[in-house]
């Protein structure tokens, strides 16, 4: 037998640990799928009034309290874990795995010796695959070499 949760601000909304029953004023509110074309996986969504929510956005504002802030989404923990509460989480929006990977780069500073390593290995090698070894991004390689050494000058 599943757990429901009234939702904090929707009177009357309560949805189940894992989406698959949302009540609204004690009638099933019907749960259309719906695939957009630049995702893999289908999203569920519900129509409440004139709006349409995510199924998943529901449950996390029945199970995990509202969003802090507007800059804020649902998302899961693992996609393939599906749609229940103890597998999402409120993050911000347009964060995913693959962005995630440089939000946790701390270094933002390269030595000398360094700088002068990447620009020997530039010559044979493709710079995003050099500065995933140092743990920088190319911004930081561009910044360091425009500070310390300039923009290319034109000559008159």
């Amino acid at each position: 037998m599943s757990q429901f949760r009234y939702h904090p601000v929707i009177e009357g909304l309560k949805v189940n640990e894992d989406g698959t029953e949302i009540y609204l004023d004690g009638s099933l509110l019907p749960i259309k799928v719906h695939q957009l074309k630049h995702t893999i996986k289908p999203r569920r969504i519900v129509n409440i009034g004139l709006k349409q929510v995510t199924v998943i956005r529901l449950v996390c504002d029945c199970w995990h309290g509202l969003a802090l802030t507007g800059e804020h989404a649902a998302r899961r923990i693992d996609e393939n874990k599906g749609d229940h509460y103890t597998n999402l989480y409120w993050g911000k929006k347009g964060m995913n795995k693959s962005s995630a990977a440089y939000t946790n780069i701390k270094r933002r500073k390269l030595s000398e010796e360094q700088f002068f390593d990447i620009e020997k290995r530039q010559k044979t090698e493709l710079l995003k695959d050099i500065v995933k070894d140092y743990g920088i991004t190319e911004m930081t390689f561009y910044r360091h070499k425009k500070k310390y050494y300039g923009a290319k000058e034109e000559e008159n």
